[in-house]
């Protein structure tokens, strides 16, 4: 067999059963990608496609640059949507305050895409999106095809508490190790599964907003002064308020399966460092 159809069927092995991937091309280098480069690349994610490529790399590194490409980039930008621009602002000012891995991947990243001139060629948001998507590659080890994060529970109910502490409190909570982790994790789980938590994350928010809907049958108002009241309710609702208490009403089920869960493995002996 081929280099090429080695690299190949490494990174379909890795990805072949990942429901929620987009589609990956492997391709025998650079030349072959449908679009220019100005730097020697491994791989990358253009088009709503992912390239690899095949030559210069082994089998384990093509599984590594799967992971950065498809969790590192596509993964968090399924997992946090409209958010993504912030959460890299918050990738950031991680980096500015010297969280130790993510400032080595950083010094890493601006070595790579720095030019003949001196200058980093990327956007400080891309800069972000690179850093993250480094140490997501170092979180995996092909060798087992599987991510070395210890406590991946904790890490990843810790990610989705501060995420939605900042986007719906507006909380400032710097972004720390255990939280990258646990989104790195949650990341693979939606490229995998379509959400965090084997799916669970997908179905979760779903079901706490129909709780939320109003009971009985919707009837129009009865008079002006009652559709004022409506009105004036739902703006209210609407408003920071109204954000705040659905927030802590999404914590307060998250807490709940958390503590469930916690005590399930403390019963059974498997108590958390």
């Amino acid at each position: 067999m081929d280099h090429y159809r080695q690299v190949a069927s490494a990174v379909h092995r890795l990805t072949g059963r990942w429901r929620a991937a987009p589609p990956i091309s492997v391709v025998t280098d650079a030349a072959a990608l449908p679009f220019d480069t100005s730097f020697p690349i491994r791989g990358a994610l253009a088009r709503g496609e992912v390239f690899i490529v095949a030559s210069g790399q082994s089998e384990e590194m093509a599984a590594s640059t799967a992971v950065h490409e498809l969790v590192g980039h596509f993964g968090f930008r399924q997992m946090l949507g409209q958010h993504w621009n912030r959460y890299m602002t918050h990738v950031l000012g991680a980096i500015r305050a010297g969280e130790p891995t993510l400032r080595l991947a950083a010094d890493v990243i601006a070595e790579t895409y720095t030019d003949v001139r001196g200058d980093c060629n990327l956007a400080p948001i891309q800069f972000g999106d690179e850093c993250v998507a480094r140490v997501t590659e170092w979180s995996f080890n092909p060798s087992s095809g599987a991510f070395e994060i210890d406590e991946p529970l904790r890490k990843q109910l810790l990610a989705l508490i501060n995420h939605a502490a900042r986007e719906g409190l507006h909380l400032d909570i710097p972004l720390t190790r255990d939280e990258l982790e646990g989104a790195i994790l949650a990341s693979a789980e939606t490229v995998r599964h379509g959400a965090p938590l084997r799916g669970f994350g997908k179905w979760l928010p779903g079901w706490y907003r129909a709780r939320m809907k109003p009971m009985g049958p919707a009837r129009p108002a009865a008079d002006w002064d009652e559709s004022k009241r409506l009105l004036e309710a739902a703006n209210h609702h609407d408003g920071w308020w109204g954000r705040t208490k659905e927030t802590l009403g999404f914590l307060l089920i998250v807490g709940s399966i958390a503590g469930m869960i916690w005590w399930v493995l403390a019963l059974f002996g498997f108590a958390f460092r």
